[in-house]
């Protein structure tokens, strides 16, 4: 039977600006293109998933602003369950961030501006979560995901988290993080920053600490991603080539992989080689989020594999 999916995260609105070179202080950076698109760590991911077949929800709050309701149904036209979402009516002001990506380092640097969106839990989220098997959080509000983590039983539901630096600065979250996660999913810099925060100096021990967890994935940007797991082994599983146009969402498709090979019961290794192709088609994208038809010829052509 299909596993249902549910992406917890952020919707935003992104403006990426191309760059030369990153200014220095008191320098001034010339802007020779840009794009504003969707953007959001929940929402890559949910989009990516649904156009690969899988069935999945999103849950997010949203203002009431054009260009949000523009998103949800650009999300809802590419197959995403977008009846978790809570439009907060009292709010007109989308969360927005603004990318300056650089060609000559191949990096970015961004900022982001914050609204005051109300994240409610619904009924219909309730819902949602009892329905679902597989659950990726990656979103900043804290306070809403430990309600939906009080919902979720992970005796019998797979929970995975994005190993955010915001997660980690407060104590109860961690905990909680570290209690209910099967799977990890963490930049270099991010998981770094875990361990300090644990002191610990070797990620293995999470093992130890919690006996739910099955498995970390970490990137390490071109060089690839390690995956840790049973217990202790660890693998290097080199990135996919690609010809690298902006590095924004590289990692929520990766996170997406990830997602999507644990939904097929595919091995830990194989899940990190499908994450660095989806990872690779995204740096190749102009957009926050990886090319639509890109993702949806890989589903066609497993489809034609079975």
């Amino acid at each position: 039977m299909e596993k249902k999916i549910v992406c917890i995260g952020n919707m935003t609105h992104d403006t990426l600006l191309r760059v030369e070179e990153l200014p220095k202080i008191d320098d001034v950076g010339y802007v020779y293109d840009n794009t504003k698109c969707m953007g959001g760590r929940g929402a890559i991911v949910a989009l990516t998933l649904s156009c690969l077949g899988c069935d999945c929800s999103y849950l997010t709050s949203i203002p009431n602003n054009p260009v949000a309701k523009k998103y949800f149904n650009f999300l809802q036209y590419n197959g995403v369950n977008v009846d978790g979402i809570y439009c907060d009516n009292t709010c007109e002001e989308m969360y927005e961030v603004f990318i300056a990506i650089t060609k000559k380092e191949e990096n970015c640097i961004s900022f982001f501006k914050p609204a005051s969106l109300e994240f409610k839990v619904t009924q219909k989220q309730k819902q949602i979560c009892e329905e679902s098997d597989i659950f990726y959080f990656s979103t900043h509000q804290k306070k809403y995901n430990l309600e939906l983590l009080n919902i979720i039983n992970e005796k019998n539901k797979i929970i995975i988290h994005n190993v955010s630096n915001y997660f980690l600065n407060t104590e109860l979250y961690l905990n909680a993080m570290i209690k209910k996660s099967c799977i990890l999913i963490g930049n270099e810099e991010e998981v770094n920053a875990l361990k300090s925060k644990l002191k610990i100096d070797d990620l293995r021990l999470l093992f130890k600490i919690n006996n739910n967890l099955r498995a970390i994935f970490v990137t390490y940007g071109k060089v690839g991603s390690k995956v840790f797991y049973d217990n202790g082994f660890i693998e290097m599983v080199a990135a996919d080539e690609a010809l690298a146009n902006s590095p924004v969402g590289a990692g929520d498709s990766y996170s997406a992989g990830i997602v999507y090979g644990i939904s097929q019961n595919w091995s830990y290794s194989d899940c990190a080689k499908f994450a660095s192709t989806l990872a690779a088609i995204s740096v190749e994208s102009n957009t926050s989020y990886p090319d639509i038809e890109k993702v949806r010829k890989i589903k066609e052509t497993r489809r034609r594999m079975k």
